[in-house]
C-alpha cells in the first residue's frame, strides 16, 4: 500500500493562485484571511476617484474655465484687507510683462517651453504669461468679492491697461 501524499494544513492552503512551491503565510488577526476580488477593488477605486473628482471643483485657485476661486479667508476679510490684496495683485501684474520679455530673450529651460515657443502656444512657452493669466483671474475674483461686499469700487481694466497691451504684444509675436 502506498502512503497518501503530504497535504498542507488548511490555513496554509493555496488561494487558487500559482505558488510555485512557495508557502504564503497570511498575517491577520483572525486565523483566516479574506481576499477581496479584483472586481471589488476596482469598484472601490472607481468610487474613490469619482468622489475626489467631485471635490476637485471645490478647490481654490485657478479653475479650468479660467476663473479663480478665492480662499475662505480672502472672502471673509474686510474691505481694507481686500484693497491691500487687490493692490498687491495689481503690482505683481504690472511687473509680469517685463519678466515675460526677459524670459523670452533667454534660452528655454525645458523642452516643453521650447516646443511652446516654436508652435506658438497661447503662453508662448513663457511661465510669466501663465503667471499673468492666473494673477489676472485672482485680481478679478478679488474685485468681484469687493463689489459683493460693497467696498469702494476699483477698476481693474483701467489699472492694467498698459500691462494688458504689453501681454497682448508678447502673445502676438
Amino acid at each position: 500500500m502506498r502512503a497518501a501524499p503530504c497535504q498542507r494544513p488548511v490555513h496554509l492552503a493555496a488561494m487558487g493562485a500559482p505558488h510555485f512551491g512557495a508557502w504564503i503565510l497570511s498575517i491577520t488577526v483572525r486565523p483566516t484571511a479574506v481576499v477581496k476580488s479584483v472586481q471589488t477593488i476596482r469598484c472601490a477605486l472607481f468610487v474613490g476617484v469619482v468622489a475626489l473628482g467631485g471635490c476637485a471643483s471645490a478647490l481654490v485657485g485657478l479653475q479650468t474655465d479660467g476663473s479663480y476661486k478665492l480662499e475662505g479667508s480672502e472672502i471673509s476679510s474686510g474691505c481694507d484687507a481686500m484693497h491691500k490684496n487687490f493692490n498687491t495683485r495689481v503690482e505683481i501684474l504690472k511687473a509680469l510683462p517685463d519678466k515675460a520679455k526677459s524670459e523670452r530673450e533667454t534660452v528655454p529651460t525645458t523642452a516643453w517651453s521650447m516646443v511652446g515657443r516654436w508652435m506658438s502656444s497661447p503662453n508662448k512657452g513663457l511661465n510669466a504669461i501663465n503667471d499673468y493669466d492666473r494673477e489676472r483671474a485672482h485680481a478679478s475674483a478679488v474685485q468681484r468679492a469687493m463689489r459683493e461686499k460693497q467696498c469702494q469700487p476699483v477698476d481693474l481694466d483701467r489699472e492694467l491697461a498698459e500691462a494688458d497691451a504689453e501681454i497682448r504684444r508678447i502673445r502676438g509675436n
